[in-house]
């Protein structure tokens, strides 16, 4: 039997230890030759040696004895590992990029009638994802390079990222298309300002409102962090853009300290408004006042103009 690599080799008698539910013991392993031995019993006479030939690229069968003397493996093996586990489901992940660690443990044991643990499964599921995405080191290696794409072929849009001064590590990305900003001149001056937090960092926004009451996309700002900082830095880039708008600006959010930090320290010189979002506020208040009818009477405050409509109500 021949293999064209050292590594077909392992990986065929990996493959084979799992099917045939037996463990096995690495004596020699490099790119000249590999042994191996049960690893379930001392006194069990199953091994395997291989070894390179003259062209030092092939791999052949040179000695084994292939009959085991000692029982099975349940369904558990230490030779399913991330690797092996991330090459069986790369397929799998293409086709289902947000499938979860448990369907890949429940399609594993039907197809390979091996158990493996939740977190082998979400190690596995996370090298897919690079093999099939690239990594996030290389993806924020190409963010420089997106910038000059975006402001080359979107002449007047906003791409600017940051790092830091001392570990040059990545803390900020804000792009503003040329186009948002344009229409943003005719849109309402309400500014809705908003995060949610993603995996490993968190997505900033900054929308407005269009003719029909439609939200209108003007920036965002992705960064590791939610704080008065991150806030502060995203609001001065887009604060020259926001200022030329005709008309006092409203901003709408939620009551992270940062946001009303940010919007004071970029906006504390002009005609602005400051409101803060009543959702936000019911989702607090329903923690100690819950039931529908609570509700329904906090929600018709929060549409009346005065006293005298919340009576009528």
């Amino acid at each position: 039997m021949e293999w064209g690599s050292f590594t077909e080799c392992r990986e065929y008698l990996r493959d084979y230890g799992i099917s045939k539910r037996f463990g096995m013991r690495k004596i020699m392993n490099n790119k000249v030759r590999q042994e191996y031995v049960c690893d379930d019993d001392d006194n069990c006479g199953w091994f395997v040696k291989c070894s390179s030939m003259s062209d030092n690229v092939t791999f052949r069968l040179k000695k084994g004895e292939f009959k085991h003397t000692c029982q099975p493996r349940g369904l558990e093996t230490a030779l399913a590992n991330r690797k092996w586990v991330s090459h069986k489901i790369l397929g799998y992940v293409r086709d289902n990029p947000d499938c979860k660690p448990k369907a890949i443990r429940r399609r594993v044991k039907r197809k390979y009638k091996v158990n493996i643990s939740y977190w082998t499964a979400w190690h596995a599921r996370w090298r897919c994802l690079e093999m099939i995405l690239g990594s996030f080191e290389d993806s924020y290696a190409k963010v420089p390079e997106l910038c000059e794409q975006i402001k080359k072929d979107n002449p007047g849009s906003i791409a600017t990222f940051s790092r830091d001064s001392r570990t040059k590590q990545f803390t900020g990305l804000c792009v503003a298309y040329n186009a948002s900003l344009e229409g943003y001149k005719d849109a309402r001056p309400m500014i809705g300002l908003d995060a949610f937090h993603s995996n490993g960092g968190v997505i900033m926004s900054v929308t407005s409102l269009d003719g029909h009451g439609g939200l209108f996309p003007l920036a965002v700002y992705f960064t590791r962090l939610e704080c008065k900082e991150t806030w502060n830095a995203f609001l001065e880039i887009i604060a020259p853009s926001l200022r030329l708008h005709d008309k006092p600006l409203t901003f709408i959010s939620d009551k992270q300290k940062g946001i009303e930090y940010g919007v004071q320290r970029q906006f504390g010189d002009v005609n602005h408004f400051h409101r803060l979002c009543f959702r936000h506020h019911y989702k607090n208040m329903k923690m100690k006042h819950p039931g529908p009818e609570i509700e329904k009477l906090a929600w018709k405050a929060a549409k009346s103009y005065n006293e005298l409509i919340i009576i009528k109500q």
